[in-house]
């Protein structure tokens, strides 16, 4: 197991802040209480209390993660500043609201006035390729939250990071966020080394897109509760297709690289699934304890079978050897659905 320090989780910063936030002003006119945090505000790692006693009494800083909201004082000025976001890697539900939310705060709430969107994710940072950058505005984005994938595009694969960061300085971009998933953020740690090494102060914020739910200390995912809305549709749907022949089993796979929430919530919303199968549990398949003999036993007794499967299970029943990666880097699963299927035909 990875062993955590708490310089591991610590939020670099570009330097001293001096600038006051413009927040202060508009809650004060709006008459609401002021919510700022401090970077000292911290979230525990390990909350028990044994772990927390244990690090005081080797006068140990526990590990802990820094508390997000918005600080009272500021590096770059709003009004002088100008951001930049991107999408980049798979689409997921919820990409155009997260796009929507950052303009609407950072222009109303900030008064920024140049919000770029960079298109065709990390190529749009790429001069070579020529995409065009996007402004922006209230305006331009007041109705993309009820639009599917995202309105700036997306791709897959790395860059050439010094590029990147030629560009960012050739826009004058001081605020860059990213949105994206593994791959995209290791991207974005590289682009914040390479700018730290030209130093060239650039604030690059990640957004996490994950559909998986797959996140610590963070209640939801966005996405994640329209994909288990769609889940539990397709569920349904081969709920009447499997009790209507004789003998019959309906499969249904589920988004869920190392984690079965999708798979786990949308089979309790439905209340008739009979197995669900995912990555955080490994199952075998022949045997007197295997999943095709319980499979067996069930359809023996009701004359169907409903499976739920998340597509990161099994892969322990598949030869490594095989194992590809996608341009992102991300290793490539094998096809748990066509296995199941093959055994059970």
């Amino acid at each position: 197991m990875t062993v955590i320090h708490p310089s591991d989780l610590e939020v670099p910063t570009l330097g001293s802040c001096a600038v006051e936030s413009p927040m202060q002003r508009h809650w004060a006119h709006a008459e609401e209480m002021e919510i700022f945090v401090s970077d000292k505000d911290k979230i525990l790692l390990h909350d028990s209390l044994k772990r927390v006693a244990t690090s005081i009494a080797h006068n140990e800083t526990p590990a802990a993660f820094e508390l997000a909201g918005p600080r009272r004082k500021l590096f770059f000025d709003p009004g002088n500043s100008s951001c930049a976001i991107v999408t980049c890697g798979g689409l997921c539900p919820g990409i155009n609201d997260v796009i929507r939310g950052l303009v609407m705060q950072a222009y109303h709430r900030y008064g920024l006035r140049t919000i770029h969107g960079i298109r065709c994710g990390y190529e749009g940072l790429i001069k070579d390729y020529g995409h065009p950058l996007v402004d922006l505005t209230p305006e331009a984005v007041k109705n993309i939250h009820s639009l599917g994938g995202s309105v700036l595009g997306t791709s897959r694969g790395p860059q050439d990071v010094a590029k990147i960061v030629e560009r960012l300085c050739e826009l004058n971009i001081n605020i860059l966020f990213i949105i994206g998933g593994d791959g995209t953020l290791r991207g974005a740690s590289q682009i914040s080394a390479e700018s730290q090494r030209r130093n060239h102060p650039i604030s690059v914020v990640s957004i996490p897109k994950t559909i998986d739910n797959d996140i610590m200390f963070t209640d939801k995912s966005f996405g994640y509760d329209t994909a288990c809305a769609a889940a539990v549709e397709a569920i349904k749907a081969a709920h009447a297709e499997a009790r209507t022949v004789r003998n019959g089993v309906g499969l249904v796979k589920l988004m869920g690289r190392h984690s079965g929430f999708i798979a786990c919530s949308a089979a309790l919303a439905t209340s008739e699934v009979d197995f669900v199968l995912n990555p955080e549990v490994s199952f075998t398949l022949e045997g007197e304890n295997g999943f095709l003999e319980a499979l067996h036993q069930r359809i023996r007794r009701t004359g169907h079978a409903l499976i739920v499967v998340a597509e990161g299970a099994g892969q322990e029943l598949f030869d490594d050897s095989d194992r590809d990666t996608d341009l992102s880097g991300n290793v490539l699963l094998q096809d748990i659905g066509l296995l199941l299927e093959r055994h059970m035909t």
